[in-house]
């Protein structure tokens, strides 16, 4: 038996094979994927195979930083016990961090496995910097993932017309089944999404981590009645705040090296001119180079300003102003729907925030979700 959640990339991977077993640990800020075509050749050749997702890992930076080595050697040596249990002998392979981990519980329990794989494995560093890091934890718990950011703009929005209408249709499925069953009815929805008959359907949603947990953490705030309406709001208010706030450090760091490289440029003519005033006794071909050179420096401190890295730096805030469209779009329907609005209703309040550019019809929305019946 084989088992995986729809998003295959980043969810855990197990089949029950024979008496020899396989425990696959995939790396740092890695996800299951990665050792996949592993894991199913190991499947068809007939061992039992379990590959677990370390925790924090497989959708965001942010996630990993909240979780430890610990967290992750907790996650492989149950995974190790499961397989202990079952097989007659175990065989551990790690990819990267997935080495040291292995290397771990090769330590900690050397008689529960019949040999190791180590792929790359990390041991050491011969950083010097790397000593500080005890203490610069505390004070720049994370850098933030400007490469990522950089890709945004010149992928282009994700929020078109089809990415809204997929979301509206999602509320509306959960509005008219909680209408029609009790907010009960979606509790196992709400927990365990992926394995959810309703948010099955809706393939982007579910590859949106972000967007996801923001939606299903509202619903049970819902759904456990620990909390009024107005205090819901305030909690889908700070957790907004929290996330555009993150999503804006690296365009204002985008904004701040392009403020900075003007200056780049004028120190560089600067510099030009005074080495040129050494050549003042050689022919003019010879100072006309040195000047050229000193305004090259010039020119390229205002290209890279102006023409590069300002415009990434609005790009990525556009990006981001069309994810926060996205994130109100999912909160107006949501507490719509909380205040007592009908499903249709709510999701009309949902559709008014979208932006005119790639805003459904009222009639064309209305089209579709009549379609859409309770389960």
């Amino acid at each position: 038996m084989t088992d995986t959640t729809p998003d295959a990339g980043n969810s855990a991977f197990r089949h029950d094979g024979g008496d020899v077993g396989v425990l696959l640990i995939h790396g740092f800020t890695g996800a299951p994927g990665s050792l996949r075509g592993w894991a199913d050749h190991l499947a068809a050749e007939g061992y039992t195979v379990r590959l677990p997702l370390l925790p924090g890992h497989g959708y965001s930076w942010k996630d990993a930083n909240r979780t430890t080595f610990d967290d992750w050697l907790g996650a492989v040596t149950a995974a190790l016990q499961e397989l202990t249990e079952r097989c007659r002998a175990v065989v551990v392979a790690g990819l990267s961090m997935g080495g040291t981990l292995t290397l771990r519980l090769a330590e900690l329990y050397p008689d529960a496995m019949a040999g190791i794989v180590l792929v790359n494995p990390s041991v050491l560093t011969l950083r010097k910097d790397a000593k500080l890091l005890p203490l610069i934890r505390y004070v720049i718990p994370a850098m933030p993932p400007i490469a990522g950011d950089i890709a945004k703009p010149l992928k282009g929005s994700p929020y078109t017309k089809a990415l809204y209408m997929e979301l509206l249709m999602m509320q509306y499925e959960v509005y008219v089944n909680i209408k029609k069953g009790g907010l009960l009815a979606l509790e196992q929805d709400v927990n365990d999404p992926h394995s959810s008959s309703i948010f099955k359907k809706y393939a982007a949603m579910l590859a949106d981590h972000h967007a996801l947990d923001f939606f299903c953490d509202s619903m049970k705030l819902l759904i456990n009645g620990s909390a009024k309406m107005d205090e819901i709001d305030m909690v889908l208010d700070a957790d907004l705040d929290v996330h555009h706030a993150e999503n804006a450090a690296p365009g204002a760091a985008m904004g701040n090296l392009a403020d900075a490289f003007p200056a780049f440029g004028i120190v560089a003519c600067v510099m030009g001119v005074v080495i040129t005033m050494g050549f003042l006794d050689q022919p003019p071909n010879v100072i006309g180079g040195k000047v050229g050179a000193a305004l090259v420096g010039t020119f390229l401190g205002i290209l890279l300003a102006y023409g590069v890295f300002q415009p990434l730096a609005k790009n990525i805030d556009a990006v981001n102003a069309a994810e926060a469209f996205y994130y109100n779009c999912i909160r107006s329907g949501f507490t719509s729907f909380g205040n007592g609005a009908a499903p249709i209703t709510a999701v009309e309040f949902a559709r008014r925030n979208i932006p005119s550019t790639e805003r459904p019809g009222s009639g064309e929305l209305e089209e579709v979700v009549r379609q859409i019946k309770p389960r």
